[in-house]
């Protein structure tokens, strides 16, 4: 069979969509990680504080651990905005505007920057499979990942794609060529 594609091909990355994602998603990283370090530490706190305290009522312990417990997520939330707004904000922008997926002949490209600059080429034959991710998470996002198995020092690693435009044609548009050109 013959080939029908050109030679280069880029993929079309949604930036914006996704630099929205990758915010929304290391925000809830953030907020969900230290949230649970903060409640944890206001239940210890007021473990402490019911420990020093002498006989109290049920409602009087409740409102103590509560009390604990919501200051612990307050410190926790404001450290968590804190925290996600010098170390992710700027590199979800980074990330989605430096991100380019391209057919290089027998190859696929990857290249984008995060903490340090990554430009990787693929060949067609150390592609295993493919595969389109959508999370309720990501679907309420409206965004969809491209998952490929490579060979890794495991026995199959996975390498995923947020952001690419029409993720399901471009999956079999990448299949294709994958049968086309796995031999050249």
């Amino acid at each position: 069979m013959d080939d029908a594609y050109p030679e280069s091909i880029p993929l079309e990355i949604d930036r914006p969509l996704l630099q929205r994602y990758l915010r929304a998603k290391w925000l809830l990283f953030w907020l969900i990680g230290l949230g649970s370090l903060g409640a944890m530490a206001g239940f210890a706190r007021a473990g402490n504080h019911l420990e020093e305290s002498g006989r109290l009522s049920i409602t009087e312990i409740a409102a103590v651990i509560a009390r604990g417990v919501g200051m612990g997520l307050l410190y926790a939330f404001i450290a968590a905005v804190v925290f996600y707004l010098v170390l992710s904000h700027r590199q979800a922008a980074r990330y989605a505007r430096s991100l380019d997926v391209t057919v290089e002949g027998p190859f696929l490209r990857i290249r984008y920057e995060l903490l340090a600059r990554v430009d990787r080429k693929l060949h067609f034959r150390n592609i295993m499979d493919y595969s389109v991710i959508e999370s309720a998470f990501m679907r309420h996002m409206g965004i969809a990942v491209l998952q490929m198995s490579v060979p890794g020092p495991q026995a199959q690693s996975l390498l995923q794609i947020a952001g690419i435009k029409n993720c399901l044609t471009a999956r079999d548009m990448l299949a294709d060529i994958d049968r086309l050109r796995e031999n050249k």
